[in-house]
């Protein structure tokens, strides 16, 4: 670490240092996995330990004032250059700091297209990455010039850091970005996960929702029409076709879902935003205990307690309650559907249908590319940024069996005309749907998340015990005063 950072650490007292800061994340990472396995860990992940800032220093005069390392020049453009080309930064290497993912794997396969389009060399450095990113930048260093990100796990520590680079200059300057790249292609909720405090600080990779899948059969036996894949029920039908398929003397349940209180964030959220909620109100204040939260914590907890089996937990295997044949309905994340799918891995397998959230408005994420504030390469490294974000590389995302984030990526006919796509149009139409309607900020804006996630789920835990509307308006209105506090905490 130079002199400038080790004086960051020393004088800011919002920063972390660099111990404090890996534990912090190590923490985050343990929430999104949380979140986005396709059932809770066998193991509940342990909350982070509290991470107490520095202590404030001395005042000191204004010449004395820390600065925040000094990002590194922009790279010098070829003159002349007569407007966009791609190949204008020819003889670049860039470094690109990534997890390991059948998304990346797929990009890797095609790298030779983007070498022969740009003439820039791309290193794709995957091993160990995040323990090697941090400090690298930490450092203020140029040894990597972009890197892989996400807004629950990181944004916001990152963007306190000064560690992202502000990307939309790129995308608004017609020498640095092809006329056809078609920014406002992309799904809003795929723009939204990567706005950090109002700045785009990324471009989006593939997405991950939820879904609600359903037996065919059991509706089909209960009088209840099939759900629509692109239309989701309200969550007034939804309760109402709840009973009809709910056998709880049989253990024949209507729904299962998360309910342990860490785990069920992601799925409640769904309640929360359709019911009218957010995590805060317009004047920047907990909105936890409003009307609309309240009725969230009601409604998922009647659920839980009503029409899904006893005893749910974080270590629930949910997958094998439903394809044990013991739920007519599930919602979990999109990941889950070649389990579900599969006669080997699930018992109802021929008998599964998608559809969107009831309510229609699922959580979304979406891993993004970040272009570090200290490379002296920004431009290169937005080149393969723009490349791999642009529509070619969506339809194969899209042909390879992920979600992709464009809009007009399912109209491609070599799409249209696949296979796939005829095969499985309900499946594409549900993902559709469910990106459209995606909830970006499906996590409180907080360091310590799994605090939060256990505050938050704790409410909702007492409405599925069966808790008036008044004790958990109480139980809300001291969740406001935790998360006052946990917002405190760095």
């Amino acid at each position: 670490m130079d002199r400038m950072a080790r004086r960051i650490v020393r004088d800011d007292p919002r920063s972390l240092s660099r111990r404090a800061l890996l534990t912090g994340l190590a923490g985050l990472a343990g929430a999104y996995a949380l979140a986005c396995s396709p059932a809770p860990t066998p193991t509940p992940v342990p909350p982070p330990k509290p991470i107490a800032p520095p202590p404030k220093p001395a005042p000191q005069p204004p010449t004395a004032a820390a600065k925040p390392p000094a990002a590194a020049p922009a790279q010098s453009k070829p003159a002349a250059s007569g407007g966009f080309a791609f190949d204008r930064y020819k003889g670049t290497t860039l470094r690109w700091m990534v997890l390991s993912a059948p998304w990346v794997d797929m990009l890797k396969a095609n790298l030779s297209e983007f070498e022969q389009l740009t003439g820039i060399k791309v290193t794709i450095d995957s091993e160990t990455w995040i323990e090697k990113l941090l400090p690298i930048l930490t450092a203020g260093s140029d040894e990597v010039d972009f890197f892989m990100s996400n807004k629950g796990t990181y944004g916001l520590r990152f963007s306190e850091a000064g560690w992202y680079e502000e990307m939309r200059k790129f995308v608004d300057d017609s020498s640095l970005t092809a006329g056809d790249y078609a920014y406002g292609d992309f799904f809003q909720s795929a723009l939204d996960t990567c706005l950090v405090d109002k700045k785009l600080v990324g471009l989006p990779t593939w997405a991950d929702h939820n879904f609600y899948y359903y037996r065919k059969d059991k509706f089909q036996e209960a009088g209840v029409p099939l759900p629509d894949p692109a239309k989701p029920l309200s969550l007034e039908q939804f309760a109402e076709i709840m009973p009809k398929l709910t056998k709880r003397d049989k253990e024949q349940y209507g729904i299962v879902t998360r309910g342990g209180a860490r785990a069920l964030i992601p799925m409640w959220i769904s309640w929360l935003i359709v019911y009218g909620g957010n995590w805060k109100d317009s004047t920047g204040n907990w909105a936890l205990n409003s009307p609309s939260a309240i009725k969230s914590y009601m409604e998922y907890g009647r659920m839980l307690r009503e029409w899904g089996p006893p005893g749910i937990t974080e270590q629930t295997d949910l997958n094998e309650i439903f394809c044990q044949g013991k739920a007519a309905s599930y919602i979990n994340t999109v990941v889950i559907t070649p389990t579900l799918r599969d006669k080997a891995k699930c018992g109802v397998a021929d008998q599964v249908g998608v559809s969107v959230m009831p309510g229609g408005r699922p959580y979304f994420f979406s891993w993004y590319m970040s272009i570090s504030p200290f490379t002296k390469k920004k431009e290169a490294a937005w080149m393969f940024i723009q490349w791999a974000s642009g529509k070619k590389n969506n339809l194969r995302t899209l042909l390879s069996g992920l979600p992709p984030v464009r809009k007009s990526t399912w109209d491609e006919p070599e799409f249209k005309n696949s296979a796939a796509a005829q095969k499985d149009k309900p499946l594409y139409d549900a993902q559709q749907a469910s990106i459209a309607g995606g909830v970006a900020d499906w996590l409180p804006w907080v360091h310590q998340v799994l605090d939060a996630r256990d505050a938050i789920g704790a409410v909702v835990l007492k409405a599925a015990g069966g808790a008036s509307e008044a004790d958990v308006r109480s139980a809300a209105d001291k969740l406001v005063d935790q998360m006052k506090e946990i917002e405190k905490r760095k």
